[in-house]
């Protein structure tokens, strides 16, 4: 879920070998990328009219399939936006150990992304466009109830939430 304020938000799941994930915005098109061998991959284009500076909610998701080719469903605001077979899936012994959320791993101050971004949730399971409309619904202030099962649930008193400098 994302409120773009600047449209070259990116992010990134790759392994150290440079294989992997990555999602960025060029105008209005998000561009999702499979990079099987590094330099090389696929990319599909979603086309939608976003705006600056308005809250969106942009589920991707990936739907496996053993004897066809696998989809990509991308729905924005719960709606469908984009569909589309895709060999998405990228095979490695290696773990996604590089995790960019909003900048590149260079953190060049004109490829970060500036703004507000709400929560990000990655399930292990493709969900239906029912389960993420209903998601959408609960709005840009929610807080989920999603919780990892190592997670402390305990909230913390307001003198340790404050940064210090």
């Amino acid at each position: 879920m994302y409120s773009l304020a600047f449209l070259e938000v990116k992010v990134r799941f790759k392994t150290s070998k440079g294989i992997g994930y990555t999602a960025h915005f060029v105008g209005n098109c998000l561009v999702l990328t499979s990079i099987k061998i590094k330099g090389k991959g696929f990319q599909h284009c979603v086309k939608y009219e976003f705006q600056p500076r308005k809250w969106y909610m942009i589920a991707i998701v990936y739907i496996y399939n053993r004897w066809t080719k696998s989809e990509i469903k991308c729905l924005v605001n719960g709606q469908l936006v984009s569909n589309t077979d895709m060999a998405w899936f990228v095979s490695s012994n290696e773990p996604f150990d590089k995790c960019y959320i909003g900048s590149t791993s260079e953190l060049e101050r004109s490829k970060t992304f500036c703004g507000q971004m709400a929560a990000i949730y990655l399930f292990n399971e493709a969900l239906s466009s029912q389960q993420i409309c209903a998601i959408h619904r609960m709005g840009a202030g929610y807080k989920s109830q999603f919780r990892f099962e190592n997670e402390n649930a305990t909230s913390l008193p307001d003198m340790q939430k404050k940064v210090r400098n």
